[in-house]
């Protein structure tokens, strides 16, 4: 059988986790909204539960990403009691790995570097890592 593609999920398995109110403050804060990092960890608290009680979490791959996450941010927005309009959610989207901080481990570049040889088309990930462009690595 021909290996067509590898998939990997990026946080636990390329990555240590980033600290998701944190992420959503600095966000926020790019765009001049600033929260306590309380209030945003009960509001991702609440959208949590309450995408579980609506069975969304579910449909995670089912419908296109753009789509869960837009709703996703809206509900967080809403339960910190701000009016997001589509704009502002479209802008959180567009910024959340501008400001995720994560470390890539330490095996992870070798290890893609093999796969690599393999000679799959497509792959250009290997080098967005090398050049910090995934996750916010090697900016200054």
């Amino acid at each position: 059988m021909k290996v067509k593609a590898i998939l990997f999920d990026l946080g636990r398995t390329l990555v240590r986790p980033w600290t998701p109110e944190l992420v959503f403050k600095r966000v926020l804060f790019s765009l001049g909204i600033d929260r306590p990092v309380d209030e945003i960890r009960g509001a991702l608290a609440k959208t949590e539960e309450q995408f579980n009680l609506l069975n969304y979490s579910s449909s995670y791959g089912k419908v296109p990403y753009t789509e869960y996450w837009a709703k996703w941010d809206s509900l967080v927005l809403s339960h910190l009691g701000i009016a997001g309009d589509e704009s502002l959610v479209r802008e959180i989207e567009i910024r959340r790995f501008d400001h995720v901080d994560c470390e890539v481990y330490p095996d992870v570049l070798v290890t893609l570097s093999e796969v690599k040889k393999v000679r799959f088309e497509n792959w250009d990930h290997l080098d967005r890592i090398r050049s910090g462009h995934i996750c916010g690595l090697g900016k200054s």
